[in-house]
């Protein structure tokens, strides 16, 4: 029994002096690898979201662009569509113009009724109405 109280005493001294030390030094050294791991953890964490943020004000940048490019082609693209209707406005009144001047074309030079009147038309004629 003695020697079983020479054991206890002789680890409690241990404990007690160098013991406590390494125990505690490998009890904060654990707790400041489990610390440097977590500020790791959130560095990374605020680099990720940094990183998504900028991703994100690139994606919002490229549609404003692609927004304004919509919306000047759909401009131009309307604007097209107004000219070709003045186009096709302008070659229906060039075609009823041309029929109107086969029509009313006059084959005598010195016809009274000429429209339009030229050199030969006399100037004192009367005009009628056709």
């Amino acid at each position: 029994m003695e020697q079983l109280l020479e054991i206890l005493d002789s680890l409690g001294s241990l404990l007690t002096g160098g013991g406590l030390g390494v125990l505690t030094f490998l009890f904060f050294y654990d707790f400041r690898r489990r610390s440097e791991a977590a500020k790791a953890k959130q560095d990374e964490a605020a680099a990720r979201a940094a990183e998504e943020d900028n991703i994100t004000s690139y994606a919002a940048e490229w549609k404003d662009l692609y927004e304004k490019k919509e919306a000047r082609v759909e401009k131009l693209e309307a604007q097209v569509d107004e000219d070709r209707q003045r186009i096709r406005e302008l070659m229906e009144e060039n075609t009823r113009l041309k029929l109107d001047g086969v029509t009313y074309r006059c084959e005598k030079l010195e016809c009274g009724v000429r429209i339009p009147p030229n050199a030969y038309t006399p100037k004192n004629y009367k005009w009628k109405e056709v």
